[in-house]
C-alpha cells in the first residue's frame, strides 16, 4: 500500500497527464492531445494507473518511451529529469541512432554549431568538424556576404522555418512569398 503523500503526488501526475491529452483548455494540449496522444482506457481510472505504475521512484517522472505513442502500460516508465530531456521529439538522431547532442559533446563541438550546420544541409560526417575547420564556402556567413544579406536576419528566418535559399534571396522588409 502506498502512503497518502505519494498517492496525492501520483494523483496530481495522473490528472496532469489526462488534462494534457484530453482538455482543450490545458496549456500543453497542443503538444499532446492535439498530436493524437491519448491516455489508454484502463488508465482513465486512477486506481488502475496506480496498480500499473506504482511505486514511483523518488525524483522520477512519467515518460513515454515512444514520444508519439499513448500513455499506456507498455509505453510508460519512470525516469529522471535528465533522462526525460533526452527523450523528446526535438532531439535529432543520427542515422546510427545516436543523438547529435551526445556526439557533439563528446567531440567538444558546441551543439548550436551542429544545429546550424544541420539546418544548412551539411553532410552528417562534416557537422562535427571543429570550428576552425568550418571556414568554407558553404558557411552561412559566407553565403550571407555573397547575397548581401545580414547574417542575423538570415539566421532568424531560418530559425522561423524558412528554407535557406528563401532566407538568402527574399529582400529585407518584403513579406514572405510562398
Amino acid at each position: 500500500m502506498i502512503r497518502d503523500v505519494e498517492r496525492r503526488r501520483l494523483y496530481h501526475l495522473w490528472r496532469g497527464m489526462r488534462n494534457r491529452c484530453g482538455l482543450l483548455t490545458d496549456p500543453h494540449y497542443k503538444d499532446y492531445g492535439a498530436r493524437g496522444i491519448a491516455v489508454c482506457d484502463r488508465w482513465r481510472v486512477f486506481q488502475n494507473f496506480v496498480a500499473d505504475m506504482s511505486p514511483r521512484p523518488s525524483g522520477h517522472s512519467i515518460d513515454r518511451i515512444d514520444n508519439n505513442g499513448n500513455y499506456e502500460p507498455l509505453n510508460c516508465r519512470w525516469v529522471t529529469q535528465a533522462e526525460q530531456t533526452r527523450n523528446t521529439r526535438f532531439n535529432r538522431r543520427m542515422k546510427d541512432g545516436r543523438l547529435f547532442r551526445d556526439v557533439a559533446k563528446s567531440l567538444g563541438v558546441p551543439i548550436e554549431t551542429v544545429r546550424h550546420r544541420v539546418i544548412l544541409g551539411w553532410p552528417e560526417h562534416e557537422v562535427f568538424a571543429p570550428a576552425w575547420e568550418k571556414k568554407r564556402a558553404g558557411s552561412l556567413k559566407a553565403m550571407c556576404v555573397a547575397a548581401g544579406m545580414s547574417y542575423k536576419t538570415v539566421w532568424k528566418r531560418i530559425k522561423d522555418g524558412w528554407r535557406v535559399e528563401d532566407a538568402l534571396s527574399e529582400p529585407i522588409g518584403q513579406g514572405r512569398t510562398r
